[in-house]
């Protein structure tokens, strides 16, 4: 599972035109992106501003041809690339590159339903924090992170989320909060 945090600023949540931009990092990830673009066009039949911005990490698998050919064809997609290894240095590469008003990461083995950028920004109406929740490609029994991340998820965020007032956006996209 991936689990998404976002801060924003309720007065530009409120604003009408609102850009969000999902940051995604790529790190040999060609056997999860077919998935994972499929997912995508069914987030832009329903956010059709949304961008998508994948940072290559310096796969060597193919993951950034394939990219190329999608950011071909959704013309609101972007491809960057990021020299420096490791989780953050993508992020902070897609973060510094970004001109939308709010960021969502996603992780490249995760396939997002089709409502959950619109969660996400309907949760930033009411909070200023928003934990979200995705569903993973990667074999559950196999990854103790995926387990770590859902117990967290289910336990912790939720628990910590809604004593301090703010909302959560699931997967299955029920809103809890205030």
């Amino acid at each position: 599972h991936t689990i998404t945090h976002v801060k924003a600023n309720k007065k530009l949540v409120k604003n009408k035109s609102l850009k969000t931009c999902v940051l995604i990092p790529v790190l040999n990830e060609a056997k999860h992106l077919p998935n994972l673009f499929q997912a995508l066009k069914k987030i832009r039949a329903k956010s059709p501003q949304v961008e998508f911005h994948f940072i290559d990490n310096g796969s060597d698998d193919g993951s950034a041809t394939l990219i190329r050919e999608f950011v071909a064809e959704d013309k609101k997609s972007v491809l960057s690339r990021e020299e420096t290894k490791g989780f953050a240095a993508p992020l902070n590469c897609g973060l510094k590159n970004s001109r939308s008003d709010f960021v969502l990461f996603l992780d490249a083995d995760a396939i997002p339903s089709p409502n959950w950028v619109r969660a996400m920004e309907s949760a930033l109406a009411h909070s200023e924090l928003v934990v979200g929740e995705t569903r993973s490609l990667l074999p559950k029994a196999a990854s103790p992170y995926g387990r770590l991340a859902k117990y967290l998820f289910q336990h912790h965020s939720r628990r910590a989320a809604e004593a301090n007032g703010h909302a959560l956006a699931c997967a299955d996209e029920h809103l809890v909060g205030p």
